[in-house]
């Protein structure tokens, strides 16, 4: 909260909203609109009731400049190939209104591929320095940029490191995407 600009409410943008459930709690902040590429995605989240997404690309957002208080894209830039990811990352920074914030969560640190990489379609992954050197590429002021799931970095390096000893680092595999058994 102490990072999201002032006044409230915001008008915030989700670039890559996927089902849009990410809107639901963005909405707490304020106006939320969704952008999705995937017709799946957004029929998905149409049927759960979320109206406010529109199909598109995060490399061409069907915005004016100086639109959104809050961008924030959540597990997509790392999909990206290199020229949509440095677009995807100007057109955040486009539509932001001079003091607005930009929230990004990405797959981070090359030793932590595996499996899961395959399913998310993967194509980099990065690191405080690499990131924050594409985001001042795209006319971004880098405030705060952190690992938020570090505390798990050694059951998730292990995993990783028996996927690959496994030879199955490399192969989507359906335990990816299963829901653990309790109290997980």
């Amino acid at each position: 909260d102490r990072a999201l600009p002032s006044p409230r409410p915001l008008r915030i943008i989700d670039c890559g909203a996927g089902t849009g459930r990410n809107l639901d709690w963005l909405a707490d902040y304020g106006w939320v609109m969704g952008l999705e590429l995937s017709a799946t995605g957004l029929a998905i989240a149409h049927a759960a009731g979320r109206r406010h997404l529109v199909r598109g690309t995060v490399a061409a957002l069907p915005c004016p400049d100086a639109t959104f208080d809050l961008a924030t894209s959540f597990d997509v830039i790392y999909s990206l190939d290199d020229d949509t990811e440095r677009r995807a990352l100007a057109e955040m920074h486009r539509v932001l209104k001079p003091g607005g914030v930009a929230f990004i969560n990405a797959a981070a640190l090359d030793i932590l591929t595996g499996s899961h990489a395959t399913l998310a379609n993967e194509r980099r992954r990065y690191t405080t320095a690499r990131l924050r050197a594409k985001l001042d590429a795209a006319g971004f002021d880098v405030i705060r940029m952190s690992y938020t799931n570090f505390t798990t970095l050694p059951l998730t390096l292990a995993v990783r490191l028996a996927q690959r000893w496994s030879g199955q680092g490399g192969e989507a595999a359906e335990t990816e995407m299963a829901v653990p058994a309790a109290p997980v």
